[in-house]
């Protein structure tokens, strides 16, 4: 599995006036405003590789050599000779939630040529940030030896007023620590906090 971002977020979830603010810094002062953008850049990257969540609209593709399987519990029972198989799932987890949308599902020939996935295959669960096949669907087929799947999709909760407060304070607290500790870039404590109940559950 790989990740390739398609489209960047246009803004971060925080503006250079609210670290200002936060900071206590006159807004008319604009001498460390290059300074507080690249520390916003850098604390919005860690919270975001944190949680495993994208904040501001963003759009990524998921390279894939397989569909997802799950293992088939009876090979478990005792001790077996031979691999340990498994059947596809009808549903594909998405990293990198919270899911918006999904642009395509694409398929790959060993020429490279692709095949788009009818949408009307599958149905788009955004609650459980995950694709799942309708009945009497299956998975289609490919034949590239390396990433012959490919599922491009939009995440993030919106644009920048649609971020959630916690993890705007959580940026806005770690900003202010690495304003004030210059050259240290670890995650304060209460920022991890505020930003633990987006982290991504990992099974």
């Amino acid at each position: 599995m790989s990740l390739a971002l398609v489209t960047g977020a246009t803004t971060q979830p925080l503006t250079v006036l609210e670290a200002k603010r936060h900071l206590r810094l006159p807004a008319s002062v604009n001498e460390d405003d290059a300074l507080l953008i690249s520390l916003i850049d850098a604390a919005t990257s860690s919270a975001e590789d944190y949680t495993r969540r994208s904040f501001v609209t963003q759009t990524w593709k998921l390279f894939l050599d397989d569909w997802p399987k799950s293992v088939r519990d009876e090979w478990w029972n005792g001790v077996r000779e031979g691999p340990i198989g498994g059947v596809h799932t009808g549903e594909l987890r998405l990293p990198l939630g919270p899911l918006q949308s999904v642009t395509h599902v694409k398929t790959y020939d060993d020429s490279d040529v692709a095949t788009t996935f009818s949408a009307a295959s599958y149905y788009v669960d955004t609650a459980k940030e995950r694709i799942v096949l309708r009945q009497g669907q299956a998975w289609p087929t490919w034949e590239r030896v390396a990433n012959g799947i490919e599922i491009q999709y939009v995440t993030g909760f919106g644009e920048m007023g649609t971020v959630p407060s916690s993890i705007r304070r959580a940026l806005r607290e770690h900003v202010a620590y690495m304003y004030e500790h210059r050259g240290d870039d670890a995650m304060p404590m209460v920022s991890r906090a505020l930003l633990r109940p987006f982290k991504e559950a990992r099974l």
